[in-house]
């Protein structure tokens, strides 16, 4: 639809360029600051359509200026104003040029031509309902709170984020608080809930005592909910740096596959640890690759498949 919405645009600016083009051609043949020299008789064609082309741009601009969002007016008292000056200026445009005064033509045409395309703009707003969102609107957009959720609270309300799962996006610059206004809020507030999560912090270095890392933003709330009784996440502490002080997971364990689709969570568990350790494979697999991929997953099958033996780990 967007996509569409795109395509249509385009056409209609295409075209209400053209159409304007042509109308001002023909005023300045009208007024003589254009005297066509080559192919007159494709311009005699032109002024002869002149009331068609001119009703064409009127048509064209009203429409272009309904695909675009506005600004929602403060004032309605002056609706009808602006209506009846826009409805005014459109049939003096689509009239035309006068054949009894030339300071007409060279002045008033062109001022009601620029005239009309900017009161469209102004008279629009007041029919047109879908407007522009202000900074505003966007707190408050949904009081729902599912069994998944954060709340934050603002200057200008709670802002409830009702489905975390679809992904939430933070944009910001190094230092403009990204962390401090929204990550460390989400990491409490899981701790609170007893939501699982992940926290993989780039820039915290777990090997220095000061170092601002987010783990330990969760492993505070998680003792702090903790102490008051409340049922709370158990935290696992993975550390790359330091082998002898990390939780070791066993990634191929039956108990985070679905049932039913264990051969389809290895080979996803296969592709993905493969593509990471040959970065190019991201881009394109050729014969060899989906051989090197097809072995490591079949091993990993095979291991599932005599689970029994305690062989359906990583290592093995």
């Amino acid at each position: 639809m967007e996509r569409e919405k795109k395509d249509l645009s385009f056409i209609l600016i295409l075209l209400s360029t053209l159409i304007g083009t042509a109308v001002l051609f023909q005023w300045a043949i009208v007024t003589g600051l254009y005297a066509p020299l080559r192919n007159p008789a494709m311009w005699e064609r032109l002024m002869e359509k002149d009331t068609l082309f001119r009703f064409l741009y009127v048509i064209l601009i009203g429409g272009l200026a309904f695909l675009f969002p506005v600004g929602k007016v403060k004032d309605e008292n002056k609706k009808w104003v602006y209506t009846s000056m826009t409805l005014v200026s459109a049939s003096i445009l689509v009239i035309g040029f006068s054949r009894l005064s030339a300071w007409y033509n060279l002045f008033v045409f062109p001022t009601v031509f620029v005239a009309y395309t900017l009161l469209v703009i102004k008279t629009l707003p007041y029919f047109i309902r879908r407007h522009a969102q202000s900074d505003d609107s966007i707190f408050g957009l949904s009081r729902e709170e599912s069994a998944f959720y954060f709340r934050f609270e603002t200057a200008s309300g709670p802002l409830v984020i009702h489905k975390p799962q679809q992904n939430v996006y933070i944009d910001g610059g190094p230092g403009s608080g990204k962390s401090e206004s929204w990550i460390k809020g989400i990491i409490y507030q899981c701790a609170e809930r007893n939501y699982a999560g992940f926290v993989y912090d780039w820039e915290g270095d777990p090997t220095k005592d000061k170092s601002p890392i987010l783990s330990r933003i969760a492993y505070g709330s998680i003792e702090y909910f903790r102490a008051k009784g409340v049922e709370t996440p158990r935290f696992a502490y993975i550390n790359f740096v330091d082998m002898s002080r990390t939780v070791r997971v066993n990634v191929l364990s039956p108990q985070y596959m679905s049932k039913g689709n264990e051969s389809l969570f290895i080979r996803n568990f296969i592709m993905t640890l493969m593509k990471n350790l040959e970065a190019s494979w991201k881009e394109k697999t050729d014969f060899w690759a989906n051989n090197a991929i097809n072995y490591v997953y079949s091993i990993a099958y095979k291991c599932f498949k005599e689970r029994e033996l305690g062989i359906c780990t990583l290592p093995h």
